[in-house]
């Protein structure tokens, strides 16, 4: 069955190709859209049907599914319709993926769209419809979906909503997240929230590179904290990346660097040195 498919897609193809053939214009067959690679903002799986043991933010509690997509957008960008078609691609990708096969989709329920906003959607509420559940939280109709749309800004001043507030566009309700936003796993570092927090209250945007954010959090977090507080958070790996063995040694006493060496080390380095021409 899917042979036969293929051999329509390429009798349609095909005669496009030739009517084409000659003109300013290409006709591509099955081209690979996927070299460029596309990242999901945040997908929140659910295992299992078993209870949550806590209370999920205005927008989300009750309505977490199989899988659970969602687009952010800090008070620096706008929600916007081209960001909806983005979130409804990866949809597409990731039912595809997911799926036992491309002929076998699992069920579009096993599905959800969410965009969380810092800040009101003014651009997309002036071109489409938002029908308001509660308080800063909204649903899109967006073709045959829906996508639920929180905006941070808008929600009430209440516990759960506390994480969102974080990401408020609102000084106010920032500062009550801070307050109020419990973390629950002994790995998550409160440091790295207060990071997140300080960027929001100095008005400045948190970098888009991952990897700029998490190296800021690291400084961060050697200067403000203890060497105990540290080592519950870094690995001796990372909290050394970066160091070269000159600049490791540059810090160490000499009378201190043979600490730790056994015997047959340091003989082995009073043979290194005894052979080493002198300077």
């Amino acid at each position: 069955m899917a042979d036969e498919r293929m051999d329509f897609h390429h009798l349609f193809g095909l005669p496009l190709q030739d009517f084409f053939r000659g003109t300013p214009c290409e006709v591509e067959l099955e081209p690979d859209l996927s070299v460029k690679s596309q990242f999901l903002d945040v997908l929140i799986i659910r295992k299992s049907d078993a209870p949550l043991d806590r209370v999920l933010p205005d927008g989300l509690e009750g309505h977490l599914v199989e899988y659970n997509l969602i687009t952010f957008k800090s008070h620096w960008e706008p929600l916007d319709g081209w960001a909806i078609k983005e979130l409804a691609s990866h949809y597409v990708n990731l039912r595809k993926q997911v799926s036992p096969s491309f002929n076998d989709l699992l069920p579009k329920t096993q599905f959800r769209l969410f965009a969380v906003c810092a800040r009101t959607p003014q651009g997309l509420a002036g071109r489409v419809t938002l029908d308001r559940v509660t308080p800063g939280v909204y649903d899109l109709a967006w073709g045959l979906d829906v996508v639920r749309i929180i905006v941070a800004g808008e929600l009430p001043e209440a516990e759960p909503n506390a994480l969102l507030h974080l990401i408020s566009a609102s000084p106010p309700l920032l500062e009550y997240g801070r307050r109020n936003c419990r973390v629950h796993s002994p790995e998550t570092s409160t440091l790295v929230a207060k990071l997140f927090a300080d960027y929001r209250v100095e008005g400045l945007t948190m970098p888009v590179d991952r990897a700029e954010f998490l190296r800021k959090a690291k400084l961060q977090l050697l200067r403000e904290c203890t060497p105990e507080e540290v080592g519950e958070v870094l690995t001796p790996e990372q909290r050394l990346e970066g160091l070269t063995p000159e600049q490791l040694l540059a810090r160490v006493p000499p009378e201190q660097r043979l600490a730790g060496l056994s015997p047959d080390d340091i003989e082995k380095l009073r043979r290194i040195l005894q052979a080493s021409p002198s300077p």
